[in-house]
């Protein structure tokens, strides 16, 4: 009934720019976003490479009970993280 997206945020600070990541399902019919995660799923925080702070999702792929988040890390380093269809389930909420 729904599609998943990742939307981010870039939050600006003195040592450079921060990404922050959350999902929102789609409707499928009317593409109206109807839930989104309460709290970013993801940020550049701790981001490896040559620019601190950058984490960008760049895929994401549901393989069984899983969605499998494909990154790219501080410009250098690629990162796949694995999160539970029921814990991201868990932090939807209404819009």
């Amino acid at each position: 009934n729904h599609w998943l997206i990742v939307i981010h945020q870039i939050q600006h600070q003195f040592t450079g720019r921060f990404y922050f990541h959350w999902m929102v399902l789609l409707d499928k019919k009317t593409f109206l976003p109807v839930q989104i995660t309460s709290k970013p799923l993801f940020s550049g925080r701790g981001a490896r490479g040559r620019t601190p702070g950058i984490r960008y999702i760049s895929s994401i792929l549901k393989v069984g009970n899983e969605i499998l988040v494909f990154a790219g890390e501080g410009d250098v380093c690629v990162t796949l993280t694995k999160k539970t269809i029921k814990k991201i389930e868990s932090l939807f909420v209404s819009l």
